[in-house]
Parts: C-alpha cells; structure tokens; sequence
C-alpha cells in the first residue's frame, strides 16, 4: 500500500509541474528553460516572508505566489518577446537558459545552497491508510493536483479565456489576424503557468525541503512528461505524468533513488526514438495552396 501511496503523491507533484510547463509552451511555443526557476522562487519567497518575516502562512503563500506569477510573465514581456522580431531559436534558447542559471545563482548567494525546510516542526508519523502512512502534505498535494484537473478541464472549455488559449495554441498568426489578444494570452499563460510552478516548490519545501538547484530536476520531469504524452493536449500532459511517476516509484523501488534522473532520460530518449510524437501526438497535414 505504501507503494501505492508514494505513486499518488509522485504523480500529483509531476502532473502540476508538468501542467504548469504546458500552460506556458502551448501558446508560445517556447521552451521556456528559465521555467525551472519559478519552482525554486515560490518556495524561498515562502521562507522569506513565512519563516524571516513571521507573516501569516496564507497571507505568505499568495505573495509568493503573486512575485512568481509577476516574474515569470516578465520572462516573456522583457526577454522573449523582444527576441521573437530575430525569428532564431537559438537566441530564445540561450536567453532562456542564461535566465535559469542567474536566478538560481542569486538564490544560492542569499539563501545558501544546502537544503531549506518550511516545515520547522518535529517530524511525525503520517497518516495511515491501510497499512501505508501519508502526510499532511502529501494529502494536500493529491488535492491540489485534482482540483486543478477538474479546473482546468472546465476552464479551457467554457470559460472565454480557455477559447482564446486554445485558438492560439493551435495557430498563433492565425489568431492574430482574427483580432484575438494573443499577447495578453501568451503573458496571462505565463504568469499561471509560473505561479502553478511556485506552488509545486512550496509543497515540496514543506514535504522533502528544497535547494537552490532542485529546479531542474522538476523542469526535467515536466518536459519529460508532457513530451511522453505528446504534448498537444493537457491530457496527453496527465498520461505522460502517469508514466513518469510510475517510472520513478519503480526505480526507486526496485534500484535506488540515485537512478531516478538517469531513467526519466532513458525513458524521454526511448520516446523521442520510438514515438517521437508522444502517446496522444497529433499528425497535422500541411496543405499548400
């Protein structure tokens, strides 16, 4: 059962990183590398302001997460969006991942690179579910993981934001002769899909505790897993999470923990060689005229 327990609570963490990743490619279709360190932000903004300043928790969790939604739609307002005019992904590229490695530096000059706990009370048992023991923190993990699920199934259905995201994922240029506001869906798209990130780092700083590079660990299972899962849809995202998690609970079951990053990179080579397009890939047909 504990298996069982440790898969549920792997998959809620690397379905909101995963989510959070797609929420910010689809539209921009940018590999937004720099995305890694808005998992890393939302947790030492936490520890900032809950742990240094003795604010409330949940009045420290909304600024958090409010600073990482603000910073991570700067990412494409300030340093992207000027690049987009060159059309070379090699710029967008090494800007991106010029981004990650300065904000993770910072982090580690102000906050130390060891390991930090937001969770500074005594360590006790979990609860127990049929004989497996899961935390507090877990427990929240899985909900949060559903409740954006349940969410954002009927956010990109019904609501006209989800329209517009939708078109403009599909076809960006053609949205925009259309008149769709496609920038402000590009920077509300980023500004989401960072503070979801944010929240994943504070729910790991509370369960395991975090350091300044766990970013990219959690950015490699996100793309990992929406790679898997083709991409194109959130759930293709869900399948890919699936997998994934699967794949660590496995290994670190029958081998060792070590291994995980080293399996998660057998298994994204394996799809790119084999299925390329994911388990949910779409073939699109290029028609000329």
């Amino acid at each position: 059962m504990q298996f069982y327990l440790n898969l549920l609570y792997t998959f809620s963490i690397v379905y909101l990183g995963a989510i959070s990743f797609w929420i910010v490619y689809r539209p921009s279709n940018i590999l937004h590398y720099a995305h890694g360190a808005s998992f890393v932000l939302g947790g030492y903004f936490l520890s900032s302001l809950y742990l240094g300043l003795g604010l409330p928790l949940f009045m420290s969790l909304l600024l958090s997460l409010l600073a990482v939604a603000l910073i991570g739609s700067s990412f494409y307002s300030f340093f992207y969006k000027p690049l987009l005019s060159y059309d070379n992904n090699l710029s967008l590229l090494v800007c991106s991942l010029g981004l990650y490695i300065a904000i993770v530096a910072c982090v580690a000059i102000f906050y130390g690179s060891g390991t930090t706990h937001l969770d500074e009370t005594t360590t006790v048992v979990g609860i127990e579910v049929l004989g497996g023991y899961i935390s507090s923190v877990q427990v929240i993990s899985v909900c949060i993981a559903f409740f954006v699920l349940l969410l954002l199934k009927i956010f990109m259905s019904y609501s006209p934001y989800g329209l517009y995201f939708r078109a403009v994922a599909d076809d960006s240029i053609l949205s925009y002769i259309y008149g769709l506001p496609r920038e402000k869906v590009i920077v509300t798209a980023y500004a989401f899909g960072s503070g979801l990130a944010g929240l994943v780092g504070i729910l790991v700083g509370f369960d395991s505790g975090m350091r300044p590079t766990m970013g990219f660990s959690s950015l490699l299972y996100s793309v990992v897993a929406m790679i898997v899962g083709g991409g194109y849809s959130a759930g293709g995202v869900l399948c890919g999470a699936v997998l994934v998690s699967l794949l660590h609970n496995l290994v670190g079951f029958y081998f060792d923990t070590k291994w995980i990053d080293t399996a998660t990179f057998f298994l994204l080579v394996c799809f790119l060689i084999a299925k390329p397009k994911g388990v949910f890939g779409v073939t699109l047909k290029k028609v000329e005229i």
